[in-house]
């Protein structure tokens, strides 16, 4: 009996910006950078990496943030922290090193810069002198907020006792992989007609098996990303935010497998072989009819 065994090759997407996301710190979690529809991008340009605003949603606009909230994006190598001036207008950067002034989050998520070496927010600390309405167990911070004002991103061009509508908001970012699903498959190689060998007083006898092969389709829903933030579903697929559209199920065009592997098993196999070898394995590049031949126990011209 004749045994076959399809080879199918699938493409898949790939989304190459995660490709240096695994050496992103252990635990460190993703997050988005997002005021007004506008989100604070990192772009390669030149020999460097630079800062730049987007209008739609991408991987690219995908930051990093430690324990202690200092936040950075990962080129595949290095960590780039993001810096930035503790002063009105103040432009944003990239760092190569941990930067002086950082970032600390509120429980709103809203986030404004923090010098840790000197423990203040835009140098000032208030123990009980801020306004009472912004009054918190007896302090309070004086900050300047990550905004975007005047078609581009910086620090604010005013500063406040509390989150204000001029703070760029931080939302951490849900990851979810969904890789390709086949969800049905047709053609391909139809069963083999059986067969009997017989065994008889000649040396050597041969019988020809075949298979028919037709046109192999499934169909799938490609694989895709899926980005959740806010309130907020993009799905990544086909390089392009889908929004919360998830892939359409597709069907692929006519395709045969490149090869088949043919194998003799059962009672006797040890006495069988193929046309073109003495073992009980053939591939072939079609479901071409295949001779097998049968030798008795003490022939030793075997065909």
């Amino acid at each position: 009996m004749a045994k076959l065994t399809q080879r199918l090759s699938v493409s898949c997407l790939l989304l190459l910006f995660f490709a240096g996301s695994a050496l992103a710190q252990s635990g460190d979690r993703q997050y988005v950078i997002k005021k007004d529809n506008h989100y604070l991008a990192h772009v390669y340009n030149g020999s460097d990496w630079v800062l730049q605003d987007a209008t739609t949603f991408s991987p690219d606009c995908l930051w990093y943030s430690s324990n202690n909230y200092n936040y950075y994006f990962h080129d595949g190598t290095h960590q780039r922290y993001l810096s930035a001036p503790l002063e009105l207008n103040g432009t944003l950067s990239l760092s190569d090193s941990n930067p002086g002034g950082q970032v600390l989050n509120n429980v709103t998520y809203n986030y404004y810069f923090y010098d840790w070496d000197s423990g203040l927010a835009r140098g000032l600390q208030h123990y009980g002198e801020c306004p009472p309405e912004y009054h918190s167990e007896g302090e309070c911070w004086e900050a300047v907020w990550v905004s975007y004002e005047n078609n581009q991103w910086q620090m604010s061009s005013e500063y406040g006792y509390h989150h204000t509508a001029n703070a760029a908001n931080f939302f951490s970012v849900t990851v979810t992989e969904h890789s390709q699903d086949i969800t049905s498959a047709n053609g391909g190689l139809s069963d083999l007609t059986g067969f009997t060998m017989e065994f008889n007083d000649s040396p050597l006898t041969s019988h020809t098996v075949s298979a028919a092969v037709s046109p192999y389709t499934y169909t799938y829903t490609p694989a895709y990303t899926s980005y959740v933030f806010d309130g907020e579903t993009h799905n990544y697929y086909n390089n392009t935010d889908n929004g919360d559209t998830t892939p359409t199920s597709i069907t692929s065009s006519n395709n045969t497998a490149s090869s088949y592997t043919w194998t003799i098993t059962g009672e006797g196999a040890q006495y069988l072989s193929f046309e073109n070898t003495a073992g009980s394995n053939q591939t072939t590049a079609s479901g071409a009819n295949q001779t097998v031949y049968y030798s008795i126990q003490n022939n030793i011209t075997h065909a």
